[in-house]
């Protein structure tokens, strides 16, 4: 695997997304997001919202050396063209430890590989829909009393998530609000 060039590509692909307004994870989110992959050690990842690649690659780079995947989902049209061409540009470098479905998440016939729980689910989505995605991954068995899931931008978009809270309680999952900015942070959930 070409790690200096996948490094470059993730460097590129951020200045790319900020230049063009591309949503894509912050610096403290990223950060935060390395720590906690290498204290959990997740073997299966998803994320639902992938938009260009950038957090999926993030996700992919740090669990490639345990053989952990992950399994990036995006919906909006111009990300999707972004995602699949960053996607074949990555396989050429060496890393082949996700893939990336195309579509609705709720509408997605979404399993890990092995058909086993994800172990890790970061979220980074339609915020109106983050109380929906719990009762999906839950109904679909795609989590197991050990998944952690991360949600980003809790704070930023408080109003378009109201229902989120009472979900997770409704489920009996425990939740822990992280703010990593000023205006922005994350919410961890685990049960």
């Amino acid at each position: 695997m070409h790690h200096k060039s996948l490094l470059l590509i993730q460097h590129n692909l951020r200045e790319y997304c900020i230049g063009s307004q591309v949503p894509c994870i912050s610096q403290a989110t990223q950060e935060y997001l390395a720590v906690f992959l290498t204290k959990h050690k997740p073997m299966r990842c998803l994320e639902i919202g992938s938009a260009c690649g950038y957090s999926l690659l993030t996700t992919a780079l740090l669990v490639e050396p345990r053989g952990g995947t992950v399994c990036g989902c995006e919906r909006a049209y111009p990300n999707r063209v972004i995602l699949s061409h960053n996607t074949a540009l990555v396989r050429q470098y060496g890393l082949t430890n996700y893939n990336c479905v195309f579509g609705q998440f709720l509408q997605l016939p979404i399993t890990s590989r092995g058909n086993e729980p994800y172990d890790f689910i970061f979220v980074d989505a339609q915020k109106a829909e983050y109380p929906l995605y719990i009762t999906h991954l839950v109904e679909n068995k795609l989590i197991h009393e050990n998944t952690k899931i991360i949600f980003d931008d809790v704070i930023k978009y408080q109003d378009r998530m109201t229902d989120l809270t009472q979900t997770l309680e409704q489920y009996g999952f425990k939740h822990e609000l992280k703010q990593l900015e000023n205006d922005d942070g994350i919410l961890i959930v685990y049960q």
